[in-house]
């Protein structure tokens, strides 16, 4: 994987990322796995697969 630089959006750019992302990829869905960082949301992912 290439190096990650973490970084923060607002409420609003996060709609319009959100927004851009689900019309190019019909059928996204958002599901935050009950989990505050993505270490645990990765977890959470591989766990219920």
């Amino acid at each position: 994987m290439d190096k990650w630089e973490p970084f923060e959006l607002s409420e609003q750019e996060y709609i319009e990322v959100l927004t851009w992302w689900q019309s190019n990829h019909p059928g996204t869905s958002e599901n935050k796995l009950n989990s505050e960082c993505w270490d645990d949301w990765v977890q959470e992912l591989l766990e219920s697969a």
